[in-house]
């Protein structure tokens, strides 16, 4: 591993990147929480550790996609199949037998 001036080896996992907590119980690697899996940190991040890079990603709204109108008629739809399934939940509840629902 290369290293930049004013870069040194991370001192939590000594330049692996990998977590030193072992589970033996799943094959998935852990990376090293100080580092966060980089094996190495500048003057800074060796204090406070390596802050970790987001990536924020801004969905449209479904009135921007469909418009209100479709919304509406999805919102309709969906609240018109849950009643239906409240409704034969509470008729089973109740011991309706489930040919006359």
């Amino acid at each position: 591993m290369k290293l930049k001036p004013g870069e040194v080896i991370c001192p939590d996992c000594n330049g692996t990147g990998q977590s030193n907590e072992k589970d033996r119980s799943t094959i998935t690697l852990i990376g090293c929480d100080k580092c966060l899996g980089a094996g190495k940190l500048d003057w800074v991040e060796v204090v406070v550790g390596k802050r970790p890079k987001y990536m924020t990603i801004e969905w449209p709204s479904a009135d921007e996609l469909y418009g209100p109108k479709i919304n509406d008629e999805y919102v309709k739809n969906l609240s018109d199949q849950i009643a239906k399934q409240i409704d034969e939940e509470i008729l089973k509840s109740l011991g309706v037998p489930p040919d006359e629902l």
